[in-house]
Parts: structure tokens; C-alpha cells; sequence
């Protein structure tokens, strides 16, 4: 996730011991003794720092001049990156009342509330904000011009990085900075003296320039003085300082290196970069690791340089990676929180002071983290709730707890609550909430904490000079038996059924919102009875649960507890997934569907069953798909639907109940906008708010006022400016323009919200909801989002599927508790 590392003299056979250098001098090395004192040495660190009193910036500090663009000399790096999920999405527009289709399995995006945040990156003496607009802020020194504002100047507050208005990323290395755009492209700005900009030049830079030869990029990283670049084929390239054989180039080069691919690695999807080296998750769960090895940094046991990737030994099922200035960290699926490297500071958490060549797991409850961070010589951790624990070094108070004692395990930081990201420094720490505020605290003498001092605070303190606005719901998703939320700040929780391991968390039953572990933010998730897929944002799938019939696509029947990606399968736009089946919409229109295929659910013209991926015959222009029980369906661009399966209650609707194995048409549909599916009946929503149905009634689904089964499409009468359909397993729920909503069918567990049980033959009025923004349905619950921060449900919650902490089914919507 992030690196953070602390700078040393550039030299190719290791850090030599140093004593503090003055940090006026612009680029000047902060020296360390790397091998027998892990904590980083800040040399600008004044007496009177020990005063906890807020004391005035220092105007002649901040504001005096430098020159602009001149060769900085060798950097004073320190241990920097905070590397955010893969493909973060680009800035979204302003909230609006959305006409968008949405599949009952699939998620449904409701254009979200305007967003402060959305990534942290804390550098040496620097610290960087993503805002929800693409422009990025910074503050803190800039004596290399790593704040990006055209200038060498120290800001104690927020200030905007020049001309860099649609970033989706942004991290930071000792002394400079990357963002990534929505195409790919990266920026760089600040120290330049070994290449890291990848600019071609060792010239600093004050305002953002292109890294050459970087295209494609799904997620960037940071070390001290080198940078890496993440494509969506699993390719890494990295570029910069390459003096302990931290490019992964296979060789270990005294002058700066020009972009180039780490060798032999092909299936990354995650990066991280720390000081002198780096690490990557391959997509089986393992981590490998290069460069700089002393303290055994790179966890493959042994404390030999790398100048090749190497694994790191007992990891094989890690969903996240952080990287630090000599030791490094990866959340388990399994194990949970494990370090290793060097721990003279207990920043590896364990409880003990000894460093470790291999994984060693962190106690208390910071091990159940669902975000870690590697800094100079202490770490921190976010819970799904928002809590925030950090150990290790404390010299300046980056532990956050009020101290300044060295903690060789977790401590809570007081006064942060509801942190949806964190990021770590050399010797200072910041986290920002759910309400868009950031806080920091730690060390301060370069005004890196961003509240308009100098003053060190061992308690976190706001950063002034952001917009704050609340991070909102920007999705939702129900399944069969559990629901999903994906905020704005891409963050997925989710909460019910769990047996099979469906939302990637350790209990059976999850009654709250928990975060989603082994996936990268920003999934889209589609759970199905027994197992679960997702499409991440690099256009790929991956699936988790059981696999007895091929439904993770993997080519085997093997059971996986953590998400494996699809292969073959990318530019992928959509996932949809039901019992024992698995279907992908590529950005093409093409459809593949894999698993089991009794009744021709696959639609590649058999009953096969398929564990890899294979093509719906004659499907080109899918511009939605749906999968229910034993039938899937797709709206065509032209506004045409077409469906294959099990046809026995003519819930393919072509007016028979012959099944089909390869897609028919349904006649007299040539204007979808919208398609669900139940578990044997099928819905549309044109353009014009009309609803129509057909197959399965037993249960007055289709709400023509009848119980009569329907091969051909009927439209459902009383409904009008409908703008988004919900189908439930036996029931069917339509959103109108105005925010109300209207169910109807079965309602043996309160499924349709109007505080009965009876079966509504036609479409009767949610009593309570008004101004809902989207709406969904599982089997027998149902949930709608009825404000920017607010998600109700209602019906079955026998597996917590309601999100209020209980069990006990409701017929009347309530509101999920702990969403923020």
C-alpha cells in the first residue's frame, strides 16, 4: 500500500552510518546508520520542538524564494508512498437523479455527492490530498519543489499542485511526488537528481512533468528516490535510483535508470515502494519483493540484495502489500497482519524488538486491519470501522497516542474516528474521515502536518486550508442473501450470508457493514448463492467461493477462500454471477458465461459445463446482462433483449417454454433501457418509465393483478416515470423519478416494505421513503439508499442481510447501521 523511507547518501553497497545534516540546503541528505539504527534521523529537528504549544509559521521560512527548476543535488530521502487501491475511478460529476439501468445482481451506481478526498500520500517532510475534483493539494516543504505549485516554498497549509486538475492518484516518495491520470498517464514533480521523475532528466522540478514511456498505468508508487508504475496486464516498470537493485532490472546500476520492466514479473496487482526497495502481490496471493536486503527487508529469509523479484516466504494468500524505509508489511486473508525487516523501533508489531527475515504477525487487534502503511520506523493500521492503531517508533509523537514512548505493539489513536484512509511518513502519520477531514500528527518541523505551525503534535490535528465535504454512498448492491455498499471513496462493505466466504471476512453471518478484504477498491461485486465474482477496476474478474461446477473460471473445481482472477478474461464492464454460474460483459458488447450449464444458462449453444470462460453465441453488442437461478438475459444496444436457460415458466419470454441454449429474442422489447431478472421472471424498464414482465407469477411478480404464468411480455399497469427496476427472487420493486418507491409480489418476510406480510398482486407503495436515489433486491430483502450517507432496508434478515446488527426479518424499511 504505501512506502515511506528516509534518505541516505547514494551509494551501491549500502546506507553508511551519518550524522544529522542540516535540512535548509535544498536536496540535502538526511544520513542514517541503516544497518544498526532503523530509526530515521530528522536533522531539522529544534529544541523547542518539545513544546506542544502552537506556535506562528516562521514567514521568512515559507515564503522566502528559491530558484525554480535548478538540478537539485542528491535528495534527502526518506522512507515515502502511499499507494491507493487499483484504478482509482476518475472525478465524478455532481449529484443528479439517475436514469440508470441496474441488474438485480449487478451494482447500481448512483452519481455521488461531490468528495474532498480521496487519497492520502505522506513523503519525508511532505504530504499530498487528492481531492474528489482531480486536483491534488500538498504541504509541507518544497525545498526540491515536491508541493508542485511552481515554487520552492514550505506551505503550512493545504496548496494545489499546479495545472493538475485530473488526477485519480497521487503518492509520494522522499522528496517527490506522482499522480496518475484517468488514461494512464503519470506526472511526476519535486527531486530529480536520480532519474525518479522519469522524465529523461536529473533536473528538479517544481510543477508536474511526464514520466516517458508510462502508459497504461493502473496504479503508480513511490520509494525515496525511485518510482514504479503498475499496468493492467500485471507488468511492472519502474524507473529512478537503481543502486541497490530496487528497479527490479536484474542488475544493480550506479547511474539513474530510465524507464525499464521489473524482470520476469507478468502477473502483478499491487505495488509498493520503500526505501532502496520494492514489492508487488502477484495475483495467486503471493508477494515478492527486491532490492535493498539488509534487516531482511525482503522477507525471503535472508538479508542478500535482490536484483530480481523474490518471494517472500509463508505468504501465499495476501491481499494488500505497504513497503517502509527497512521493513515491510501485507495483510493475510488467513493470518491477518504480517511484517518483516528490521524492528529496533517494534515496528513490526510482534511485541519484541528483533528484526526478522520473514513474516512475523502483528498482535493485538490491529492484526484484523483492513489498511496498513509502512513508515520510517513505525506503522499504522485502519480498521473496516475507522478506528486507527500505530506502533513502532515515537520519537515525535507519530504513534498518535499522546506520548512519545516507543510501542513494540498496537496503540489506539485517540480523537480519529470514521478513517476511510490512512498514510504514513518518516516520522509523521495522517488519516483522513468519512467527513473529507484530514488529520495528522507527528513530527512537524517542515510544517508537514498541515495546520498552519511548526509545532510537533504527538495527537493528530486538522489540516487547514481543504474543502471538506462528507464522503457519500456511491453504489449499491444486493445479492441473494447479502448486500453491498461502495462509497465514493471507493471503499467496498458489505454484510449478510457468508457461508462460502463470499465477502471475503472470516465470520458466517456479518449483521454490520464490514470492508471487503482480497479486492482492490472500487470492485464491483456480484455475489451469487455459494460463491462470488467481481470486476476490479483494471477491467479484470476475479471469484472467490465454492467451485464445484467451474464457477470461478479458474479451469479447476477447487473450493478458494480469497479472490483468484478469471484468466483469459480482460476489458471487462460488468460481472453477473448466480447459483453455480458465472457470466463477464466485455467493453465490446461480447458475453462469456462459465460453470454450470444444465439447463444452457451459459448460452454457448450446449449443456456443458464450462470452468473457463466461453462465448455466448451470437452475442456482440450486450450492453447489460443479468443472471438469475437457471436463466441469464441481455439488453442489446439497440434496446432489444435477448435471453437463454431454462425456459419451463417462459421467463425467456418468446413465447413458449422451450429452453434455449443460445440467446432468443423477445419479441416486442425493442426499447430497454433497463433489465433485471428474478429467479424465473424477468422485468424491463423503457426509456418512457413503462415496465413490462414475463414467466413466473405464482407469487403476483409480474403485477399484472394476476398469479397467471407469462411467456410474453405484459406490461405492469399502474406504474409510471419508473427510472429503476429492483428484481427479487419472487418479488419486483420499481423507483419512480420522483423518490418513491412501489413493490410487489411475495412478501413472506416483509420483502415488499409496506409492514405486512401478504402477497401484493400489484404494485403498492413503500410507506416512508421518499427522495430514494437507487434501489435493489436480494431474495427476499429489499434496500434503497434515501440520502447521500443513508442506505434502509427490509424483509428477510435471518443472515444479516438488513445490516442493523440483528437477525430478526422487518417488514417496514430501517436503517443500516455502521455504514460510516
Amino acid at each position: 500500500m504505501l512506502a515511506l523511507v528516509v534518505a541516505t547518501l547514494a551509494c551501491s553497497s549500502g546506507d553508511p552510518p551519518g550524522t544529522p545534516i542540516g535540512a535548509d540546503a535544498a536536496g540535502a541528505d538526511a544520513a542514517m546508520n541503516d544497518a544498526s539504527d532503523d530509526r530515521a534521523v530528522t536533522p531539522d529537528r529544534p529544541a523547542s520542538d518539545a513544546s506542544d504549544a502552537p506556535s506562528p509559521v516562521d514567514a521568512s521560512l515559507i515564503d522566502a524564494p528559491s530558484p525554480v527548476d535548478a538540478p537539485s543535488p542528491v535528495d534527502a530521502p526518506a522512507p515515502v508512498d502511499a499507494p491507493s487501491p487499483v484504478d482509482a475511478p476518475s472525478p465524478l460529476d455532481a449529484p443528479t437523479t439517475p436514469d440508470v439501468p441496474v441488474a438485480r445482481d449487478v451494482v447500481s451506481d448512483v452519481p455521488p455527492s461531490p468528495v474532498t478526498a480521496r487519497r492520502l500520500a505522506a513523503g519525508w517532510a511532505h504530504t499530498c490530498l487528492l481531492h474528489r475534483s482531480g486536483q491534488v493539494f500538498c504541504w509541507g516543504t518544497s525545498t526540491s519543489g515536491q508541493l508542485g505549485d511552481g515554487t520552492r516554498h514550505t506551505h503550512a497549509t493545504a496548496a494545489a499542485v499546479s495545472g493538475l486538475t485530473d488526477a485519480v492518484e497521487v503518492v509520494a516518495g522522499a522528496t517527490h511526488t506522482c499522480a496518475r491520470r484517468a488514461g494512464g498517464a503519470v506526472l511526476c514533480w519535486g527531486s530529480n537528481d536520480r532519474g525518479q521523475l522519469g522524465d529523461t532528466t536529473t533536473t528538479a522540478r517544481t510543477s508536474p512533468v511526464a514520466a516517458m514511456g508510462v502508459e497504461g498505468a493502473v496504479q503508480i508508487t513511490a520509494g525515496t528516490s525511485h518510482t514504479c508504475a503498475l499496468r493492467a496486464s500485471g507488468e511492472v516498470l519502474c524507473w529512478g535510483d537503481d543502486t541497490e537493485g530496487q528497479l527490479g532490472g536484474g542488475s544493480v546500476l550506479a547511474s539513474p535508470r530510465r524507464v525499464g520492466p521489473v524482470d520476469g514479473l507478468t502477473d502483478a496487482v499491487r505495488i509498493t515502494a520503500g526505501h532502496r526497495h520494492t514489492c508487488a502481490l502477484r495475483r495467486t496471493g503471493a508477494v515478492v519483493c527486491w532490492g535493498a536486503n539488509r534487516e531482511g527487508r525482503l522477507g525471503d529469509g535472508t538479508t542478500t540484495l535482490r536484483s530480481r523479484p523474490a518471494t517472500v516466504r509463508a505468504l501465499s494468500d495476501a491481499t494488500d502489500i505497504t513497503a517502509g524505509q527497512s521493513h515491510s508489511c501485507a495483510r493475510s486473508l488467513a493470518a491477518g497482519l504480517r511484517c518483516w525487516g528490521a524492528n529496533t523501533s517494534g515496528q513490526l508489531g510482534d511485541g519484541t524488538m528483533t528484526s526478522s527475515a520473514g513474516p512475523v504477525s502483528v498482535a493485538g487487534a490491529a492484526a484484523g486491519a483492513v489498511e496498513v502503511h509502512a513508515g520510517g520506523s513505525h506503522t499504522c493500521a485502519r480498521s473496516a470501522a475507522g478506528a486507527v492503531w500505530c506502533w513502532g517508533a515515537n520519537n515525535n509523537g507519530q504513534l498518535g497516542d499522546g506520548g512519545t514512548t516507543t510501542r513494540p505493539t498496537a496503540v489506539a489513536v485517540p480523537g480519529v474516528a470514521a478513517a476511510v484512509e490512512i498514510a504514513v511518513g518518516s516520522e509523521h502519520s495522517c488519516a483522513l474521515s468519512d467527513t473529507g477531514q484530514v488529520q495528522c500528527w507527528g513530527v512537524n518541523t517542515n510544517a508537514q502536518l498541515g495546520d498552519g505551525t511548526l509545532t510537533r503534535r504527538p495527537t493528530p490535528v486538522a489540516v487547514l486550508g481543504l474543502p471538506e465535504t462528507p464522503i457519500s454512498v456511491a453504489a449499491l448492491s444486493a445479492h441473494s442473501e447479502n448486500t453491498c455498499v461502495r462509497r465514493s471513496s471507493e471503499q467496498v462493505l458489505c454484510w449478510g450470508d457468508n457461508t462460502w466466504r463470499q465477502l471475503g471476512v472470516a465470520p458466517e453471518i456479518v449483521t454490520l457493514p464490514a470492508q471487503m478484504v482480497g479486492l482492490p477498491d472500487g470492485a464491483q461485486v456480484s455475489s451469487g448463492t455459494i460463491h462470488s465474482c467481481a470486476r476490479i477496476p483494471t477491467g479484470q474478474v476475479m471469484c472467490w467461493g465454492t467451485n464445484g461446477t467451474g464457477q470461478l473460471g479458474d479451469g479447476t473445481t477447487v473450493t478458494r477462500a480469497t479472490p483468484a482472477a478469471v484468466p483469459g478474461l480482460a476489458d471487462v464492464a460488468q460481472v453477473a454471477v448466480d447459483n453455480g454460474y458465472s457470466c463477464a460483459r466485455l467493453r465490446s458488447g461480447a458475453v462469456s458465461c462459465w460453470g454450470r450449464n444444465s439447463g444452457g444458462e451459459l448460452g454457448d449453444g450446449t449443456t456443458i459445463t464450462r470452468s473457463t470462460p466461453a462465448p455466448v453465441s451470437g452475442l456482440a453488442d450486450a450492453a447489460e446482462i443479468a443472471a438469475a437461478e437457471n436463466h441469464a438475459c441481455a439488453r442489446h444496444a439497440t434496446g432489444r433483449v435477448s435471453c437463454w436457460g431454462n425456459n419451463s415458466a417462459g421467463q425467456l419470454g418468446d413465447g413458449t417454454t422451450t429452453s434455449r441454449p443460445t440467446p432468443a429474442p423477445v419479441p416486442g422489447v425493442t426499447d430497454a433501457a433497463q433489465l433485471v431478472v428474478g429467479d424465473n421472471h424477468t422485468c424491463v424498464r423503457t426509456s418512457a418509465g413503462v415496465v413490462s414482465c414475463w414467466g413466473n407469477n405464482n407469487a403476483g411478480q409480474l403485477g399484472d393483478g394476476s398469479t397467471t404464468r407469462r411467456s410474453a411480455p405484459m406490461v405492469v399497469a399502474g406504474l409510471g416515470d419508473v427510472v429503476e427496476l429492483a428484481g427479487g427472487g419472487s418479488h419486483t420493486c420499481a423507483r419512480t423519478r420522483g423518490g418513491t418507491v412501489l413493490c410487489w409480489g411475495a412478501n413472506t418476510s416483509g420483502q415488499l416494505g409496506d409492514g405486512t406480510n401478504a402477497r401484493r398482486l400489484a404494485p403498492t407503495q413503500v410507506p416512508g421513503l421518499s427522495g430514494v436515489l437507487a434501489l435493489v433486491a436480494g431474495d427476499r430483502h429489499t434496500c434503497a439508499q434515501t440520502g447521500p450517507r443513508e442506505v434502509r432496508c427490509w424483509g428477510l434478515n435471518d443472515q444479516g442481510q438488513l445490516g442493523d446488527g440483528a437477525r430478526v426479518s422487518r417488514p417496514l424499511p430501517g436503517a443500516v447501521v455502521s455504514l460510516f
